[in-house]
């Protein structure tokens, strides 16, 4: 009544549950009776099982028509939470028992301590927890505890520990069973890592000096200053703290805005992958992109903040026109680009020389004249309008015109990859194939080096594989087609 064993996913969750309530080995026999399939259709099931099991660190252990899964508690009960496998169980238990409802009472039990200890947490945080609790309540009615081995706390635990002896406490004398310190303490050190620090003063002189480094090592590589940010720095602070329990202990967190952060925020989810790296060095441990989209939203607005503050383009306008003439034109243009413009110069045709190519990055005309026939500026209308602030734009953002933009595109860059390519083969051929037309050396591994910090998945079955710093002078785009995704 609860779900379908004909198809592949339910009958995957059904099969990973079963095995991992198993104490010793359980014959395959005894599995095939269970979910009602044949042995093929098991041992073709099982492949798919041990791939889930590999993401948690766990293994399936086979021997004698025996199987069973071998890995610690805490991998096992990420597996039950990560995959869903609670759901469908606790669907079971509740439907055979009306009044049963563990997690309710789990749940008012949580209320009511954290009101007790003045404790804040947010809602979702407060599910999560209660899901988490609901998880070890099952384990250890079955027998499955945490081992000492399994933690090495570092942290100070000192007011989370009480919280979470006070919540167990209760759960030991509702549902009486027996609670060890191990599971105490992993609860304690789960609330650090989604805590909400809002003081300065938990921030660590650890935390300081990585966040530190971190953007030095930004300013090395982007030459983008954020190290006297000090809103910026304190805010990482305080979100690095939590986040690096998380990651130490393998309870990182989801977030289902990462496609929309990395489509709309590009460069700030790079910079921030590159932040994350800095980490992963002293953490031995691998940031997931979920993480880095929280940090991409801090960065997010500290660089918005350093660009309008900081514009970046030097215009020069070549303008016959006089200088009361020219307000209009100076005027529109700061209304237009005011975050963008660093300075705005207005030059007479007759004293225009070389040394000025040198000095501004774009430059305008009022008169399709010489310098505009040459192709060195773009054509602004002394009275500029709608139609003129869309073809500044693209001058003002790095291009000139519209054939700069498709200068970036080759037709010898692009490639249609037969069906059965392979991801790494798609990279290999498109990098190499770059190369060639613009005499690079080490594109390809600049770019998977970039591809080892992090996904370069777009979503909308798009992805931009790129060094993280530049390996050319030219820019260009190079681009493969597949018949479907890889």
């Amino acid at each position: 009544s609860n779900t379908s064993l004909n198809y592949q996913n339910e009958r995957i969750s059904q099969i990973l549950l079963l095995l991992l309530k198993q104490h010793r080995s359980i014959s395959y026999y005894d599995v095939e009776n269970t979910i009602f399939v044949s042995r093929s259709t098991l041992l073709n099931d099982l492949k798919r099982v041990e791939s889930i099991l590999q993401k948690y660190h766990l293994e399936m252990l086979r021997g004698s028509n025996k199987l069973v899964i071998d890995g610690s508690e805490i991998d096992k009960r990420r597996c039950i939470c990560e995959e869903n496998l609670m759901v469908t169980n606790a669907a079971s238990i509740i439907a055979g028992q009306e009044n049963y409802d563990p997690m309710r009472r789990i749940k008012d039990i949580l209320v009511e301590t954290f009101v007790s200890f003045k404790h804040n947490v947010s809602e979702v945080e407060l599910n999560n927890m209660i899901v988490q609790l609901y998880v070890a309540l099952q384990r250890i009615e079955n027998w499955f505890f945490i081992s000492p081995e399994e933690l090495e706390i570092t942290q100070d635990l000192t007011r989370e520990r009480e919280i979470s002896r006070a919540v167990f406490s209760r759960i030991s004398d509702d549902f009486h069973v027996r609670v060890p310190d191990t599971e105490v303490d992993y609860f304690a050190l789960y609330m650090l890592g989604r805590s909400n620090f809002v003081s300065q003063s938990v921030i660590s002189q650890e935390v300081d000096d990585l966040v530190l480094e971190a953007l030095r090592e930004i300013r090395s590589a982007f030459n983008i200053d954020l190290t006297n940010d000090v809103n910026l720095r304190i805010a990482l602070e305080l979100h690095c703290t939590p986040m690096l329990v998380r990651v130490r202990y393998d309870m990182q967190m989801k977030n289902h805005l990462v496609y929309y952060i990395r489509q709309t925020f590009p460069q700030g989810f790079d910079i921030a992958t590159f932040f994350a790296s800095v980490l992963q060095k002293r953490l031995h441990k691998k940031i997931q992109d979920e993480e880095i989209a929280f940090i991409a939203i801090h960065l997010y607005k500290a660089l918005t903040d350093l660009q309008n503050s900081t514009g970046t383009r030097r215009v020069l306008v070549i303008s016959s026109l006089r200088r009361s003439e020219n307000i209009l034109i100076r005027q529109t243009l700061y209304k237009w680009f005011s975050d963008q413009i660093a300075e705005l110069f207005f030059l007479p045709p007759s004293d225009m020389n070389e040394s000025y190519l040198e000095r501004y990055d774009t430059f305008l005309t009022t008169e399709k004249g010489k310098y505009y026939d040459m192709g060195l500026a773009f054509y602004i209308n002394p009275f500029p309008d709608r139609h003129d602030y869309l073809n500044l734009k693209l001058a003002m953002d790095g291009f000139e015109s519209i054939n700069d933009i498709l200068q970036i595109f080759h037709q010898d860059l692009f490639m249609v990859f037969p069906e059965d390519q392979q991801r790494d083969d798609i990279l290999r051929a498109l990098c190499e194939k770059s190369s060639q037309y613009y005499q690079l050396e080490d594109l390809h591994d600049a770019v998977l080096k970039r591809e080892a910090l992090g996904s370069t998945l777009f979503s909308n079955h798009i992805a931009a594989p790129h060094p993280l710093s530049p390996v050319s002078s030219d820019t260009f785009i190079s681009i493969g087609v597949i018949p479907q995704a890889v």
